[in-house]
């Protein structure tokens, strides 16, 4: 004898044609959808908070994240240059920063950073310090205070 379970229901779901055929009546059975693009699939993870960025159809651009720039910069304010380390240890809603050697005033009290609209941001005591753009392997932008040049390498 089999146990017999009590309070499960089966729902069946309605028998669907095949993808790959099309419906026999298009105007009384089931209606087949076309397959989402690839651009519709990225803008859909944004819409759901997913980290994608935007790129052109068909290439995909791996999301920025904060171990990508994590780590030793040399950054450059005219011709003075010091040491910005990058941690990607979270500090409340920014990543913990450190330098060395700094003369520059806006830079040497950097404690934190930030991805934000593609942008590699620095803070200081949770002042905007500068917003840098470009590739993992070199940065530029400008001090908020001074609107000097500032450079990061590795």
């Amino acid at each position: 004898m089999h146990p017999v379970r009590k309070g499960y229901e089966v729902h069946l779901e309605p028998e669907l044609p095949p993808l790959d055929r099309p419906a026999l009546d298009a105007g009384s059975g089931p209606e087949t959808l076309p397959a989402p693009a690839p651009q519709q699939f990225a803008s859909s993870q944004r819409e759901n908070g997913a980290d994608a960025q935007a790129s052109a159809p068909g290439v995909f651009t791996p999301p920025q994240r904060p171990s990508s720039y994590a780590g030793m910069w040399k950054a450059s304010v005219g011709s003075a240059s010091c040491r910005i380390q990058l941690s990607s240890v979270p500090s409340l809603d920014l990543y913990k920063a450190s330098v060395q050697a700094c003369s520059n005033n806006a830079l040497k009290t950097v404690n934190g950073w930030s991805i934000r609209d593609n942008q590699v941001i620095l803070f200081s005591r949770g002042q905007v310090v500068a917003r840098l753009s470009g590739a993992e392997a070199a940065l530029s932008g400008r001090l908020n205070d001074s609107e000097a040049a500032l450079t990061m390498t590795r």
